[in-house]
């Protein structure tokens, strides 16, 4: 995975920080009464399938605007196409969907944009960013976009890492750095 995870006294590496932060994700989106989620600015995918490991019946979208990360996780999971009827034809040139078969899990992987969606209106259950919704430029149109395509009841769940200045019990001198999740 690439995000930062999270860190409580019992986690000993960054793995096990990582799916705690995937836990708490799954947990807070409620993702056991999904059908349908996007997870934006996916990266290598990685949160996806430690999702569809724990949530089995959820069909899981990863966006990401960099293909060479959607390609090399295209090898490792077999890609499905339970999003299409989601698609907006008016916007799927917008994005490329990567059909790869291989392994274990159905997930479908597109690359695009945050800041237009090529989802129809009201097709998602869950729109998900993890550690991803700080890098996406205005902020304002990834919330517009995720608000046109979530369901009523759906749910917008992002987790951006934050940092804090505390003095370190150390020395009066020297500032600590503490990584956070909003």
């Amino acid at each position: 995975m690439l995000n930062f995870g999270y860190w409580d006294r019992k986690t000993t590496n960054l793995v096990e920080a990582q799916h705690e932060l995937c836990n708490i994700v799954g947990k807070f989106a409620e993702m056991d009464s999904a059908k349908s989620v996007l997870d934006v600015g996916s990266g290598f995918s990685e949160p996806a399938k430690y999702w569809k490991s724990v949530y089995s019946n959820v069909g899981i979208t990863c966006l990401d605007i960099n293909f060479f990360q959607l390609k090399n996780t295209a090898g490792l999971v077999r890609v499905g196409q339970d999003s299409s009827n989601a698609l907006d034809s008016k916007k799927t040139h917008q994005a490329l969907s990567l059909l790869d078969h291989d392994i274990l899990t159905d997930i479908s992987l597109l690359n695009g944009t945050a800041k237009i969606l090529p989802f129809k209106e009201e097709s998602m259950d869950r729109v998900i960013a993890l550690e991803s919704a700080q890098h996406f430029k205005p902020l304002i149109q990834f919330i517009e976009e995720s608000r046109r395509i979530l369901r009523p009841d759906g749910l917008f769940v992002i987790a951006i890492p934050v940092t804090t200045v505390t003095k370190s019990s150390l020395s009066k001198n020297c500032d600590l750095v503490r990584l956070g999740i909003l």
